[in-house]
């Protein structure tokens, strides 16, 4: 596949905050392979030392922190559909079901 291809499909408007440099991309993945396994693990961590020390407190009052997270994932989440919901009808337009699913 061409990286033009990828940049600009033709049919669906790029925007400036969706351009990266893959090439750059793939390196830091390539340089930071480790860093899933060292966050998997201090997750687990955390997970574990938080829970003996709540064990006996009172719980924290987090309902304007959930709501804003809550408000956070819904509007990203409009966002994000409303974009790739346009890509897809575009791409089923034009290379059909089977090409815009099944091939590259």
């Amino acid at each position: 596949m061409n990286m033009s291809d990828i940049e600009n499909p033709g049919y669906v408007e790029v925007y400036d905050f969706e351009r990266y440099d893959i090439a750059k991309a793939d390196r830091w993945l390539e340089e930071n392979w480790k860093f899933p396994y060292y966050a998997s693990l201090i997750y687990v961590v955390c997970i574990y030392v938080g829970q003996r020390l709540m064990k006996y407190r009172k719980p924290f009052n987090l309902r304007g922190a959930l709501f804003a997270w809550n408000v956070f994932l819904a509007s990203t989440t409009l966002f994000g559909t409303a974009r790739g919901f346009h890509e897809l009808f575009q791409a089923v337009k034009y290379d059909g079901f089977v090409g815009s699913f099944c091939e590259q």
